[in-house]
């Protein structure tokens, strides 16, 4: 494997461990700051479905484990075809998917850790999946045939 996929995985761990450790904090040692500013600091235990959908829990967890699994084949696929970039997007995806996943299992709900001016509330993971979404998508060639 090329030193640049190592590289990733390297980093990949690195921001694995850093929504753990927010999460954690969060959960156990984090005064809720709710405040007008446009993101604010707190502790969520979301037990909704990804967006807000009232989705069961259960469900959410076969479906994840399920896309977990797709997404980890795509990736070993970006490191047969040598495509590194692409690799950092499905990889921040399973980071993200799996750090929603645990909370799901262990916790029955996601822990969201900022709240937006807006109500909306996320985690680094959702930042991770969102993120790497994009660059997966910026990395796919699409053909479109008219």
């Amino acid at each position: 494997m090329p030193r640049r996929f190592n590289i990733v995985i390297v980093i990949s761990l690195v921001l694995f461990l850093l929504d753990r450790a927010l999460k954690f904090w969060a959960r156990f040692g984090i005064a809720n700051n709710l405040s007008d500013q446009i993101i604010s600091l707190t502790y969520i235990k979301n037990d909704l479905g990804p967006f807000g959908f009232p989705i069961a829990n259960w469900l959410i967890t076969i479906i994840g484990i399920l896309v977990f699994i797709f997404v980890v084949s795509l990736a070993r696929s970006a490191i047969r075809n040598n495509e590194w970039l692409k690799f950092l997007g499905f990889s921040l995806v399973i980071i993200g998917g799996f750090s929603n996943l645990l909370d799901r299992i262990i916790l029955g709900g996601v822990i969201d850790i900022f709240i937006t001016k807006w109500n909306g509330t996320f985690n680094l993971a959702d930042a991770y999946l969102f993120f790497g979404l994009l660059l997966v998508i910026s990395q796919s060639k699409i053909n479109i045939k008219t």
